[in-house]
């Protein structure tokens, strides 16, 4: 089979790194760098980048500052026949709640003022913009997204799904086990409803991006 690389520019907390670990316990996948490599976003040029995957069969970069990349080198990878990207989209409100139970917690704020934080201090999910930005230069054989729910409904099933949509070989060892579920919960936090009216304009500009009900995801 041809050289493939991929590359994931999805955001934390959306199993990316189960998806990682799962492609490294194939028998086809070659690692040769570690989950998360940020070169594209440290200066390194895309010719740089790629000699950390060129003599390998397949390999992936999982690194989650990857979606902030400029269009110049999004263009030059998009100019690369091996490589193939993919994101895995979650529910933006469960995403930053189970952001706020990863990353350490200030004893002086409550649970609204840390996740009202958590989104005003840069990390507000923007997917359209994201999808917007690399669907400018990846054709949709090249671009594939995912999405954390089909995870969540049956692991194996979406590993199998993504493997094939990637162009990889079917996978050898699967992975039934329950990744994190952590999901927003109305009992413990509120939400200020300026920004969960922000959020679902946000789910509302990327469902003209994507072929999937994320409108379900409102609140």
């Amino acid at each position: 089979m041809n050289k493939r690389h991929i590359l994931n520019i999805g955001y934390p907390k959306c199993g990316t790194t189960w998806c990682w670990e799962l492609l490294t316990q194939q028998t086809w996948f070659t690692a040769p760098r570690e989950k998360e490599n940020d070169d594209l976003i440290l200066g390194v040029t895309v010719a740089d980048y790629t000699k950390s995957y060129i003599d390998t069969e397949i390999t992936a970069n999982f690194s989650t500052a990857n979606f902030g990349v400029d269009r110049y080198i999004i263009k030059q990878l998009s100019e690369l026949p091996s490589t193939t990207v993919s994101i895995i989209l979650r529910n933006p409100f469960d995403l930053y709640w189970s952001l706020y139970n990863f990353l350490p917690n200030s004893d002086n704020l409550t649970y609204n003022d840390s996740v009202s934080n958590l989104i005003n201090q840069s990390w507000f999910h923007r997917p359209a913009h994201i999808i917007k930005r690399w669907q400018q230069f990846f054709k949709k054989d090249k671009f594939h997204i995912f999405f954390y729910d089909d995870i969540q409904k049956n692991s194996s099933d979406f590993f199998n799904n993504y493997c094939k949509q990637m162009q990889l070989p079917e996978p050898v060892i699967l992975d039934n086990r329950e990744i994190n579920v952590t999901r927003y919960n109305q009992k413990y936090t509120e939400l200020s409803s300026k920004l969960v009216t922000l959020i679902n304009q946000e789910i509302d500009n990327l469902q003209l991006y994507v072929n999937y009900n994320v409108l379900k995801w409102k609140r």
